[in-house]
């Protein structure tokens, strides 16, 4: 994709995004804003997975489309493609033996030798489609779990219709959409491990709510890093 494409496309997603933030907003005011202030109260009923299942499908096919057509941030697939090659053949005991620049955690390396197996056994570049879709893999997959938290957390107050547009609104938020299907950055991955340790404390379950917290920071310490 050459420049003036790209550029039209980010053009494409500011417009997407206002339209968003214009939908949000009527969507709040004309509903959600009671469900918020306690005018309409749901009682607490199971989730629904099928109609979940149904609209995170739908979103994960439009995130692999994009995935397919979208080089991505080139440092960062050229790190991708290398350490998910060498961790791979090398192990993962040997991988930060080398002199090789390495700033990830082994948590999200473990993650890359699944994709350096898929990439092996398929002999699938990072200039084609496919090759760039498998590296955006976890990305995307981490997108659609912190969909799913979201609706789970919205589940315990909102309506079923409520939950549903809370979650579909961040899986195709554009600056999601950009920052892992297009960029394949893994950003997503930290805010899924805080849907979670937050979802696991709402039930109180507070020590699988530690391990997803220990899981985050061996998978995305960067983003814990940037914090502070």
């Amino acid at each position: 994709m050459n420049l003036e494409d790209l550029g039209s496309s980010v053009q494409m997603l500011v417009i997407v995004g206002v339209l968003m933030c214009v939908f949000f907003t009527l969507f709040y005011c004309y509903k959600l804003h009671r469900e918020v202030s306690g005018i309409r109260i749901y009682a607490k009923e199971k989730c629904d997975w099928y109609n979940l299942m149904w609209v995170l499908g739908a979103a994960f096919i439009v995130k692999l489309i994009i995935a397919a057509v979208y080089e991505g941030h080139g440092t960062d697939m050229s790190c991708f493609s290398g350490w998910s090659d060498r961790i791979f053949n090398d192990g993962p005991w040997g991988f930060y033996h080398s002199d090789a620049f390495t700033d990830y955690p082994p948590g999200y390396m473990s993650l890359l030798w699944i994709v350096g197996a898929l990439r092996s056994a398929f002999g699938l570049d990072v200039a084609t489609g496919m090759g760039r879709i498998v590296i955006k893999l976890f990305p995307i997959l981490f997108d659609l779990g912190a969909g799913i938290f979201l609706y789970k957390i919205a589940k315990r107050k909102f309506s079923e219709a409520s939950s549903l547009l809370l979650s579909v609104t961040y899986v195709l938020n554009p600056i999601i959409v950009l920052d892992s299907s297009a960029w394949g950055q893994v950003d997503g991955a930290f805010t899924f491990f805080v849907l979670l340790v937050g979802y696991l404390c709402m039930e109180e379950k507070r020590i699988p709510a530690y391990f997803a917290f220990v899981a985050d920071v061996n998978i995305c310490a960067d983003s814990h890093l940037d914090n502070y």
